[in-house]
Order: C-alpha cells, then sequence, then structure tokens
C-alpha cells in the first residue's frame, strides 16, 4: 500500500506533462502512487503515460471518457481511485520540489493531522527565478481548528497541501465541478473541516507561470469573462457556507482577502483588454463587491480603498491606474495631490467626486500611508506608457506618454529613450523629445538607430528592457517602459555587419509586470555560421 497518492490531472498536455511526471518520479520517499488522471487528451498525452507506467509501476493511468472542461472532475476521480494514506494533487504544468512528499507527510503524521500545509512558489520560466507565495501565512504551527490561526484561509490552493485520505472520505469534500477557481471552496472546507491542521514552512510546490501567452494556465488567463465570472460564483458559495457556519471572524477575513487579492488579481484584466472588453468585468465585479459589508473597507491598505472605489463607480481608467501600481513595482500613473499634510491619488478635481456609501472623496483616495512625496526625483516611481512602437531595419520610432505625478517634469534637461540590461545599466540611448500636454501629462517621442549608440556592447544571449531616462540637473531618473495597449509586440530587429558573437539582432516581447523585454539573438546568417562551426544540424 502507498504511502501518499499523488493525483496528477492532465489535458492536452504532452509537451509540459513530463516534467511534473520526472518531479514525482524523482521524490526523495518513494513509497507513493502516482495517478495521472488524463482529461479525454487528443494530444498523444495517453501514449506518453502509457509508457511511462510501463517503465515505472507506481504510476497508473487513468483516461475519462470525455473532457470535464476543468479540474474538478479529474481530481474528484483522482480521490476516488487513491490507496494511500495520503492524498496530493498536482497540475501537469507545475512540479514538486524533491522533498515535498516526505515533508508534508512527515509533518502531518507527527502531527496527527487530517491536512497539512507547505509553501507554494511563483517560478517564472522566462527568468529561472522563484518566489515563495505568502510566507508569513506558513509559520511553523499545528492548530487545532483554524480559528487558531484565521488567517491561513487566504492560502486557497489545493496543490501545496496533504490530505488524510480516510478523513476525506469521511467528510465528503470534494471539488464543485464545472467551475474554475474550484480549489478556492475545497480548501476552505478542509480549513474549516480538519480536526487538526499542521503548517510547515519548506517550499513544496511550484507553480510555472509561462512566459507564452498561448501556454497560459487557467489562472493566469484572466482576460476571459468566464473566469472572472467563475472567480465570483466560487466567492458567493464560500460566502454561504460561511454563513452556514456562523464564524464572523472568518467571514471578515474571508472578505478581506477578496479585496486585497482576488479583486486586484481579477482586474489585472483591465491592462490587456479595451473599455468595451473591460466593461462587463467591471460589472461583474462591482456587483459583488457591493455586497461585502464596507466596514471592513475601512481595514485594508490606501490603495486598495483606492481601487474599491474606482470599480464601485465604474471609473475603468482610474482601475487601471492603480492596477498599475500594485502590479507594475509601485509606478505612479496619476497626479498626487497634497493637502497640507496629507496626499491624495489623483488630481484635485477628483477630491469633488460625490460621496460614496457615506464618504466623501478624500476619504476613498486619501494614500498618506504610502509616503508617495518622499522620495527624491532620481528615485521616483515613474510610469512611462508605450504607445506605438515601430521596427524598419535598425531604425525605431515610438512614441509614449508620462504622467508627471509632483509637477516636477518642467525640470528636465534631457530625455532619452534606453535600453537597459538589469535594473539600469544603460547600454545605449536614443535622444527623445519631451512635450507637456496639461498640467500633469507629458508625451514624448523618439526616433533612429540603437546600432549607432551602443548596441555592439550587448552579446548574444544577454537580454533586458527598455526604459526612459530622464535627467535634471545632477539628478538621473531610469525607469522601465511599460505596454500602454494590449498588443504584445513580438518580432526580431537585425543589425548587418556584426561579427560573430556579437548581437545582430534583438527578440522584443512583453515581459514581466507589462515591461517591453529585448534579448539578443543571432541572424540567420549568423545561425549558418554557428552550425558549420559546431560541425552539426544546430
Amino acid at each position: 500500500v502507498p504511502d501518499v497518492s499523488v493525483v496528477l490531472i492532465s489535458y492536452n498536455d504532452a509537451t509540459r506533462l513530463p516534467r511534473a511526471l520526472a518531479a514525482l518520479q524523482h521524490q526523495s520517499h518513494r513509497n507513493i502512487e502516482i495517478i495521472v488522471v488524463d482529461d479525454a487528451s487528443t494530444d498523444g498525452t495517453y501514449e506518453l503515460v502509457a509508457a511511462a507506467a510501463a517503465a515505472d509501476g507506481r504510476i497508473r493511468q487513468v483516461v475519462l471518457s470525455g473532457n470535464s472542461g476543468g479540474c474538478s472532475g479529474p481530481r474528484n476521480r483522482g480521490i476516488d481511485e487513491a490507496r494511500g494514506t495520503w492524498v496530493m494533487f498536482c497540475d501537469s504544468d507545475d512540479e514538486y520540489t524533491r522533498d515535498a512528499v516526505v515533508e508534508l507527510m512527515r509533518a502531518a503524521e507527527q502531527g496527527k493531522a487530517d491536512l497539512g500545509c507547505g509553501v507554494a512558489e511563483r517560478f517564472y520560466l522566462r527568468d529561472s527565478r522563484g518566489y515563495p507565495w505568502r510566507p508569513e501565512l506558513h509559520e511553523p504551527r499545528i492548530m487545532s481548528t483554524i480559528m487558531d490561526f484565521p488567517d491561513l484561509i487566504a492560502d486557497t490552493i489545493c496543490v501545496n497541501k496533504i490530505y488524510r485520505r480516510s478523513w476525506l472520505i469521511e467528510t465528503g469534500i470534494r471539488f464543485p465541478e464545472g467551475l474554475l477557481y474550484e480549489d478556492q471552496l475545497f480548501t476552505i472546507e478542509a480549513f474549516t473541516t480538519a480536526r487538526t491542521i499542521v503548517v510547515i514552512p519548506e517550499t513544496t510546490y511550484r507553480w510555472n507561470v509561462a512566459a507564452e501567452s498561448n501556454q497560459q494556465s487557467i489562472t493566469q488567463r484572466r482576460t476571459e469573462l468566464r473566469n472572472v465570472k467563475n472567480r465570483i460564483e466560487i466567492n458567493r458559495r464560500i460566502d454561504t457556507y460561511l454563513t452556514g457556519l456562523e464564524l464572523p471572524g472568518l467571514t471578515a477575513i474571508k472578505g478581506i482577502k477578496f479585496l486585497t487579492h482576488d479583486l486586484p488579481i481579477s482586474l489585472a484584466a483591465v491592462l490587456l483588454v479595451n473599455d468595451d472588453e473591460a466593461a462587463p468585468i467591471v460589472e461583474v465585479l462591482a456587483d459583488y463587491a457591493r455586497g461585502i459589508d464596507m466596514d471592513l473597507v475601512s481595514e485594508i491598505p490606501p490603495i486598495n480603498k483606492v481601487v474599491v472605489g474606482c470599480l464601485l463607480r465604474g471609473d475603468i481608467a482610474g482601475i487601471r491606474n492603480v492596477i498599475r501600481y500594485l502590479r507594475w513595482t509601485y509606478v505612479i500613473d496619476v497626479p498626487i495631490t497634497a493637502e497640507g499634510e496629507r496626499q491624495y491619488w489623483g488630481a484635485p478635481t477628483d477630491l469633488d467626486e460625490p460621496a460614496l456609501h457615506g464618504h466623501d472623496a478624500r476619504w476613498w483616495r486619501e494614500v498618506t500611508s504610502l509616503g508617495l512625496q518622499a522620495e527624491p526625483f532620481a528615485r521616483q516611481r515613474l510610469c512611462h506608457l508605450l504607445i506605438d512602437f515601430a521596427v524598419n531595419a535598425d531604425e525605431l520610432t515610438l512614441s509614449g506618454s508620462t504622467v508627471d505625478p509632483f509637477t516636477m517634469f518642467d525640470k528636465v534637461v534631457a530625455a532619452n529613450f534606453v535600453m537597459l540590461q538589469g535594473a539600469n545599466s544603460v547600454l545605449a540611448r536614443l535622444p527623445m523629445t519631451w512635450e507637456q500636454i496639461d498640467l500633469h501629462k507629458w508625451t514624448w517621442r523618439a526616433a533612429g538607430s540603437f546600432a549607432a549608440t551602443g548596441l555592439d556592447r550587448a552579446r548574444i544571449g544577454q537580454r533586458g528592457v527598455f526604459g526612459v531616462e530622464l535627467q535634471t540637473g545632477t539628478d538621473v531618473n531610469v525607469r522601465t517602459v511599460h505596454m500602454g495597449q494590449m498588443s504584445e509586440p513580438k518580432f526580431v530587429m537585425d543589425w548587418p555587419g556584426r561579427f560573430f558573437g556579437r548581437a545582430s539582432g534583438l527578440t522584443i516581447y512583453l515581459g514581466r509586470r507589462g515591461t517591453i523585454a529585448w534579448r539578443s539573438s543571432p541572424t540567420r546568417a549568423q545561425r549558418s555560421i554557428a552550425r558549420i562551426l559546431g560541425g552539426g544540424r544546430g
């Protein structure tokens, strides 16, 4: 009998499934069974898993007769098929750390727990970097009830956890079928039903964040209206469930989690779509937000309060400004209005907005605690939005806009569009024209060739981002450029006449946090030379 049954679900993911499967096969704890539940794939997944099962007796293949349309059906089938004392879940595009099984199982057994919880890591494949998700929730502890540490309900993913199988069968906890974000309701029920919960600080699960748009997971494709509707439906079901438990403390924590976590994640979609597509997303979220206890809004950070106010007003442009701040390393895309020692998010005219839910605009927009005016010019978090970007051979033409949050741009004496390696190492500069449109908004344009300004210092394989460099006397501010429109740039710019080993082309793509990233690459001619020098086909 296996100690642990790992339910690995997959649908038409034969490219990435081997990575997830290998991570399970190489677990340091060997006595496991790997139940691969194939949700009626048509891409060769069956043959791949069949071959793996023939070579490793711990692998069991389960194929559903028809596609279920989500993760719940395959996971529920996996629970039914499991034979181990413990059950864990994994998605085909992710993977477990090598000691995940043994660390979770050991902690759960020592704590005599029904449920064990580890840390999930967001791993960006393009950069090969991982970032633990909410590590502050995962300090070591043994809990006899979720009320011992109710903040843990914010960890609503199911894959970084281990579950006692007999307890799952006894309670009948299952994933709701036909909806996305199904693990949120599942984990809430698990947290509130478990007789003992153990938490460990070790990273157990690696959530791989795909760089290519055509390989994004369900939770990464937030621009789809269906995703937003499903997230809200799951939240409504959780609300109903918690109301039945009569635990107002949990209900409040869950409400704050929605306002500070779920809502900004869902609203990030408005950065990628036009106003017509954003409107129904905003309305679905606003309809749900109107039912939340407004007393909770006073308990959330000020910038989250601003976005709730914009949402309730249906202010799509205002939502975008706040989400850029939250998602793009705190860039400021609005004027900051000062009244005495207080600062407000927006122009003075925004402070004249009608009262909302009994509070005036100053209550909704005050951001004094963020200390936004404390930074010197060189460190100000400016938001440069790229509007147009065209390439002809090695010639660039581009334009964009920037909001001057503290009315300091009149002191700018030089402006350049720059090619950065790392955070602020400038490889090349392209002079820009800089024009004021109104008190707070400026536009910029540039045209020319990077090849004449230092591109040859970049070598094949190097990468970085584009930015804007502003100089005011002795102060220099360098900040990355972000996409101002929903389109994604993806093309190659070639520079002729470079020696082998030098960069002769750039692949330009949408990077993390809306940045415009570049990667130096050889031209086709150089790739041919590389094959000849390597003596192979390449």
